[in-house]
């Protein structure tokens, strides 16, 4: 888990890093310009390219040294869970997205937002519900935006997970709701209500009638 993850996270930031230290490049090479060595713009345009140059550095040298990975293992150990037993999870988790990027285990629901992964303990885990976006202009409808939308037990904020089809959606919510039977699968007004002004009420829908963790 943590070798892909990191490879992950190093082809994620490589090709915006590059694109960064080449520009950063050109900038420094323009304060060699003639015209352009006495003027006072040349040290803006050298500052700001050596800037660019040590910004890509620094991101590519972090992904590779596994810095964007420290946050999921401080999920993990948190959690109290050991990291062998997270890679075993990892690897039997169901896939969803092409990219493989969200999975959904037993002990925990994985993701990756840009280059840096995480995870969500799912006994923590309380709401799911979809989200569908529909988009217009000028009046017609242009298309639709699907989003898979988790609310944890110990966070106000909701965590959204941008999916690629209403199927991908219907399909993770099963997986959720048979891996997690205390979490709260869908969505409507009266639920949301419920949510916002009795919290106390909404927690012992599900949360606190149903054993949490591994079922096995």
């Amino acid at each position: 888990m943590f070798k892909r993850l990191k490879r992950k996270a190093i082809q994620s930031i490589a090709a915006g890093s590059v694109i960064r230290i080449v520009i950063g490049a050109v900038m420094m090479a323009f304060t060699a310009v003639p015209a352009l060595r006495s003027h006072p713009v040349s040290i803006l345009l050298f500052i700001g390219g050596l800037g660019l140059i040590l910004w890509g550095i620094i991101r590519i040298l972090r992904a590779a040294t596994g810095a964007t990975l420290k946050g999921l293992k401080h999920t993990i150990a948190a959690a109290g869970y050991t990291e062998a037993a997270a890679e075993a999870d990892y690897a039997a988790a169901a896939c969803f997205e092409k990219s493989e990027d969200i999975r959904i285990g037993k002990l925990f629901t994985y993701y990756r937002k840009g280059a840096v992964p995480g995870a969500i303990p799912n006994d923590k885990i309380l709401w799911a519900y979809q989200s569908t976006t529909t988009h217009r202009s000028n009046g017609i409808k242009t298309g639709s935006s699907y989003n898979l939308i988790l609310y944890r037990e110990d966070a106000e904020n909701c965590i959204t997970f941008p999916v690629c089809d209403e199927n991908t959606a219907r399909e993770m919510l099963r997986t959720i709701d048979e891996t997690m039977p205390w979490v709260v699968v869908g969505y409507t007004n009266d639920l949301k209500k419920m949510f916002l002004k009795h919290r106390d009420r909404f927690l012992e829908l599900r949360y606190h009638q149903i054993p949490h963790g591994n079922n096995d």
